[in-house]
């Protein structure tokens, strides 16, 4: 059997002295194992370090050089590769997802003072080190993902010759390449790779204090970075509609399963995330007076934007803030009460999870999600469009804004005025009640 495609056992002798087996979420990271003859298996080194990590550097001729270096912990590997410490220099990614090109750090005033000579690429290596190693991993990616594919050419531009003009040459390039691409024909808009520009420019302003230079960014921007009109997303799916999807939904491969996480979703309005990272000791269900049951919503998923990389169970909903905001108790409604109380045991645990005891991967939930909307005839797909429909069975049926506020976990309204959705035939329901009280509907 081919030596690389073994699978790796501590347990079995491969005729290595030293393995490397890599770590998911961590691109270019290895984990190093050693033989220890006396316990015949495979231990963590014992003295030194344990992980080996990888980047590239330029060369003074400007080529690309390897470089390794071990380490004790996995998050000072991480910090030596990607180097937002304070003592290297930040980077700019170009060539790859694992390639990046170094940018010295240099002072902010002798920066100013040098006319054009700071380039767009050094902003987003200090913008990179300053603001984007906070967000989440995913958000992180796709930022990265925005400057790999179609900012590299403004990447290489002095800061003061980026006007309105060449944004509009950038963008004209973009939506061309675009349209004649074959494979990219979901393409309907560059807005999300023109927002993160914007914010790169207005780190530039805010930071630099360069009192010459200004955000060319215009209104005509927002409007020229439309490739074609965008068809409309489905999110009014109402509770007749969600029935005849479980019905589809329960003909797949496990489908009981499925079917207990979308009705927890729907009625809960919860994210998929979210429900797949419930917990039997999560649940409080009372089975003498069930419509006393609870359920803490105090974990979820994290899906990485990248093939192979496996869910990753976080504390905390999505968007808390951290403390006692990271966990949020809920009411259970009858619908998820029956559909968890099948499914329950006491214990510890995953509820929702694969056959060997692993978390679902979202590509699972998607394809049994799609294939169920498609089976009942439903302009719907994803996960997602559950929660909307949850919020606004909740809000037709309470009429409150702030009662759906609460349900969804949001912090501020605007964010809840996206799910909060009337029937549509509120107004002719409403008509009907004013002739109704008024007298000029009865007896005519």
């Amino acid at each position: 059997m081919n030596q690389a495609k073994r699978k790796f056992s501590t347990k079995e002798y491969q005729g290595r002295l030293r393995i490397y087996t890599k770590i998911s979420g961590a691109a270019n990271i290895q984990r190093i194992w050693v033989w220890d003859k006396d316990r015949s298996e495979y231990v963590t080194p014992p003295r030194g370090n344990v992980f080996e990590a990888l980047r590239y550097e330029i060369t003074s001729d400007g080529g690309r050089k390897r470089v390794r270096q071990s380490f004790s912990a996995l998050d000072d590997a991480r910090q030596w590769q990607n180097r937002i410490n304070e003592e290297s220099t930040p980077v700019v990614r170009t060539f790859g997802a694992d390639a990046f090109i170094s940018q010295p750090e240099t002072h902010v005033n002798s920066l100013v003072s040098s006319a054009a000579g700071l380039l767009l690429g050094e902003v987003y290596a200090e913008y990179h080190r300053r603001k984007l190693m906070r967000l989440s991993e995913n958000t992180r990616r796709k930022y990265e993902q925005y400057v790999r594919l179609h900012l590299q050419e403004l990447m290489q531009m002095p800061i003061r010759s980026i006007t309105p003009y060449t944004l509009d040459r950038w963008l004209d390039g973009a939506r061309r390449n675009a349209l004649n691409r074959t494979s990219n024909v979901k393409r309907t808009s560059f807005m999300h790779e023109l927002v993160f520009l914007n914010s790169l420019l207005n780190y530039y302003v805010e930071y630099y204090e360069d009192s010459e230079f200004k955000n060319p960014m215009r209104k005509r921007h927002r409007q020229d970075a439309f490739v074609c009109k965008a068809a409309p997303k489905h999110r009014d799916l109402t509770e007749d509609e969600f029935k005849r999807f479980l019905v589809e939904l329960g003909n797949c491969t496990r489908g009981e399963v499925y079917v207990a996480m979308a009705t927890v979703q729907y009625y809960q309005a919860l994210r998929i995330s979210e429900v797949a990272a419930i917990h039997f000791e999560d649940l409080n269900l009372n089975w003498r007076n069930p419509e006393d049951s609870t359920l803490r919503v105090c974990r979820h998923m994290v899906y990485m934007r990248q093939k192979g990389c496996k869910p990753t169970l976080m504390d905390g909903f999505k968007n808390a803030s951290g403390g006692q905001d990271s966990v949020r108790e809920q009411p259970l409604f009858q619908q998820s009460f029956e559909a968890l109380k099948d499914l329950f045991r006491l214990g510890s645990g995953l509820i929702f999870a694969s056959t060997d005891g692993l978390p679902l991967t979202y590509r699972q939930i998607q394809k049994a999600f799609d294939g169920a909307f498609r089976r009942a005839g439903l302009p719907y797909s994803g996960t997602h469009v559950l929660r909307h429909g949850g919020c606004r069975r909740v809000y037709n049926a309470t009429k409150d804004l702030a009662v759906a506020q609460m349900l969804l976990g949001n912090t501020d309204m605007d964010s809840t005025l996206v799910y909060a959705k009337r029937d549509k035939g509120a107004v002719r329901e409403f008509a009907k009640q004013t002739w109704v009280r008024e007298g000029g509907g009865e007896g005519r």
